[in-house]
């Protein structure tokens, strides 16, 4: 598969950590830790202020941030407690793409 074949891959393990039982994974890693709230929590929050549905952004926030302690998705918005914490343009006051500077006008127009 792609995954077994790419040196991009190669070396990646999901972060797991060793229990009195086996093996549970280790979800204060970066992985976690950095990837939700610095990088997915931007695709979702980028979507949001366009209107766009994100079912799998939001059922990997949701299922993930419960382990994490964390609150980032609440009723299917970006708005939970922890946002601040990301690096969502909502978490620096921006809730609309004209807080970036970038007007749709025009687009999509034929």
């Amino acid at each position: 598969s792609v995954f077994s074949t790419n040196d991009g891959f190669k070396g990646f393990r999901c972060p797991m950590k060793q229990v009195e039982d086996g093996w549970v994974p280790d979800f204060t890693n970066r992985y976690f830790t950095e990837d939700i709230p610095c990088t997915v929590a931007i695709y979702k929050g980028i979507a949001d202020m366009v209107g766009v549905p994100t079912p799998a952004i939001d059922e990997i926030m949701i299922f993930f941030q419960q382990f994490m302690g964390k609150e980032y998705v609440k009723q299917g918005s970006l708005c939970g407690l922890d946002v601040a914490e990301t690096m969502a343009p909502q978490a620096f006051g921006i809730s609309c793409l004209q807080g970036f500077g970038v007007s749709l006008e025009g687009v999509g127009a034929g």
